[in-house]
């Protein structure tokens, strides 16, 4: 594998250049929902590159862990010699406007990334839900896998993206493949007890507020709660 030098990335969360992936949920929320706004994670530096090509690099530079999962940014870049159909694809991969359903042969091809654990569980990203903040929040489906704060220009992209849940013993595979630009699977290996140990010394500033119960309707037999005497 060919060694690319570290370049600075630009700041590029101008107006339209950002996905905002806010959460909703039915019922009650999990508590991991808002860790990353209520916890200190701990880093852990991971430096590899997972793709070189003749039309594109990306890498991830480090590992940011929560108490129930971690986040990492996937950077794209995007060489100055990349085809003209390299530069469509990546285009069309991180097109902000493009929220519509990708037919089954293109999402098939499309960027996949997910994680596997030692037990055999796992997940992936969907490309047609990527940019949605709404999924099924059941936690016996974990792991879960989700996009963060995404921001990209005609040849940068950097997308963060979230595991929730860590495994009780093992590592974590990371995987991933972009068959529309001739990456085939691959993966690297993410050392789990570094994870379950920077996930037992992040820091949590405040608990998760509590969800307020739902107050019944008001009827004839129940009018609420009176008015105070004045």
């Amino acid at each position: 594998m060919r060694r690319v030098e570290r370049v600075q990335r630009p700041r590029r969360l101008e107006a339209g250049s950002g996905v905002s992936t806010a959460v909703a949920y039915a019922g009650p929320r999990p508590t991991w929902v808002s860790e990353n706004e209520r916890a200190v994670p701990v880093d852990i530096p991971l430096d590899r590159v997972l793709i070189d090509t003749a039309d594109l690099v990306a890498f991830v530079a480090a590992v940011h862990v929560y108490p129930s999962g971690f986040l990492f940014t996937l950077s794209s870049q995007l060489r100055p010699t990349a085809s003209a159909e390299a530069e469509e694809a990546f285009a069309q991969e991180f097109s902000f406007g493009g929220r519509h359903h990708v037919p089954a042969a293109q999402a098939e091809r499309s960027l996949r990334v997910g994680v596997r654990f030692a037990d055999g569980r796992g997940a992936a990203l969907n490309p047609n839900f990527r940019w949605l903040g709404h999924f099924d929040a059941d936690q016996a489906a974990l792991p879960l896998v989700r996009t963060g704060r995404t921001s990209s220009d005609t040849a940068m992209a950097d997308c963060e993206i979230w595991v929730v849940g860590l495994p009780a013993e093992g590592d974590v595979e990371l995987f991933y493949r972009w068959l529309t630009l001739g990456v085939p699977e691959a993966s690297i290996a993410i050392d789990g007890d570094a994870l379950r140990s920077a996930a037992a010394r992040a820091v949590v500033l405040w608990d998760e507020p509590a969800a307020e119960k739902p107050q019944p309707p008001e009827t004839p037999e129940n009018p609420g709660t009176p008015e105070p005497p004045a």
